[in-house]
C-alpha cells in the first residue's frame, strides 16, 4: 500500500525542432497513456505544447521519470 510501483515514461526527441525559441522537442508517453509534445527552451526549461487530455498534469511519480528521462537524452544529444 502506498507505493505506486516502477513508472513507465517513454520520451522522444524530434530530429528536427521547427519551434522557434527550442533547442529541442519531443514527445512523451506517460504511465497512464496519455501523451503530449514537449519543447526545451533556450535557458534548458522544459515545458509542454500539447497535452492528448485537457487540464492533465502528471503523477508525481511519472514527471519525476520523465524530468529524469528527459536529462537522459538531452545529455545523450550533448545538450
Amino acid at each position: 500500500p502506498g507505493d505506486a510501483g516502477p513508472t513507465s515514461v517513454t520520451v522522444v526527441v524530434d530530429k528536427v525542432t521547427l519551434i522557434p525559441g527550442a533547442i529541442a522537442g519531443g514527445t512523451v508517453t506517460f504511465s497512464d497513456g496519455v501523451t503530449g509534445k514537449w519543447i526545451v527552451d533556450q535557458q534548458y526549461r522544459p515545458g509542454f505544447t500539447e497535452i492528448s487530455q485537457p487540464g492533465y498534469r502528471p503523477n508525481p511519480a511519472d514527471a519525476q521519470a520523465f524530468m529524469q528521462e528527459l536529462g537522459r537524452v538531452m545529455q545523450a544529444r550533448g545538450l
